[in-house]
């Protein structure tokens, strides 16, 4: 597998930026694994990112501007690991003078000084979301057994609407059997920091019948709509905002900037 192919991956539209590669997480649903993702890498030099980047720019392959590429990190790595936190930031940085919409996701608590100094790079509101992931509040000792504690990741949730970004619950994969059951937490969350909130579908590496297409990066994905997503979609409706997917509310956040 070409890692450097995988560091900077996507489209005109949406590129995904990784500062790293691999996860030592150890999810029940990821999907790494399955697509020959298992060692972890960190000592990635950014000039292989910047670079390939620079190309792309130059090749009308990306668009800087509000109204150019979305920028999203993080689907082969936990880019807020400590061993590549330092290089997210200064990729974060990088992108935010270029003045794209840029979305992080997350299971990592980010501190606040580094929320502080993102905030103080941003070109406008909302350029950089952070979406916070939480597919399970009450096993996730057991489903995602090396990430950061659920109760130190909620605590990101503070941060919403404070620093000029908006912080989101992001509840994917929606786990059969397993995430409804945390439902409670999530109502309660969305209530004590007004959080908007994204219920994605589950990913899968083989096309079955029903799912759909997914580009991750240029990797093939398939996802499918459940039942339980939809019932999680619709009674998280009746108290907040409710997306589907994280490019929805970058586009709410053009059409609003349009006005």
């Amino acid at each position: 597998m070409n890692i450097e192919k995988l560091l900077v991956s996507g489209q005109q539209d949406r590129l995904f930026i990784n500062t790293g590669m691999g996860c030592k997480g150890g999810c029940q649903y990821c999907y790494l694994p399955n697509i020959d993702i298992g060692e972890v890498i960190t000592n990635i030099d950014k000039t292989i990112i910047i670079d390939e980047v620079e190309k792309r720019e130059k090749d009308g392959e990306f668009i800087p501007g509000a109204q150019g590429t979305i920028v999203s990190f993080g689907c082969f790595t936990e880019c807020w690991d400590k061993s590549i936190r330092k290089l997210t930031l200064e990729m974060l940085i990088y992108f935010l003078a270029k003045g794209n919409y840029i979305q992080i996701s997350t299971k990592e608590y980010i501190e606040q000084k580094d929320m502080e100094l993102l905030c103080s790079h941003l070109m406008f509101k909302n350029q950089l979301t952070i979406n916070v992931s939480m597919p399970v509040y009450y096993e996730a000792k057991q489903i995602e057994p090396n990430t950061e504690d659920v109760n130190k990741r909620i605590e990101n949730f503070k941060y919403n609407k404070q620093y000029g970004m908006d912080v989101l619950l992001y509840i994917k994969p929606v786990l059969e059997d397993i995430t409804i059951g945390s439902l409670d937490v999530y109502k309660k969350l969305v209530q004590r920091y007004d959080l908007s909130v994204i219920v994605g579908k589950y990913l899968y590496v083989n096309r079955e019948k029903g799912n759909s297409l997914q580009m991750v990066g240029e990797q093939e994905m398939w996802q499918m709509e459940s039942e339980q997503q939809r019932k999680l979609v619709e009674i998280l409706r009746r108290i907040t905002k409710v997306y589907e997917n994280s490019i929805q509310i970058i586009e709410e956040y053009r059409r609003k900037a349009g006005e």
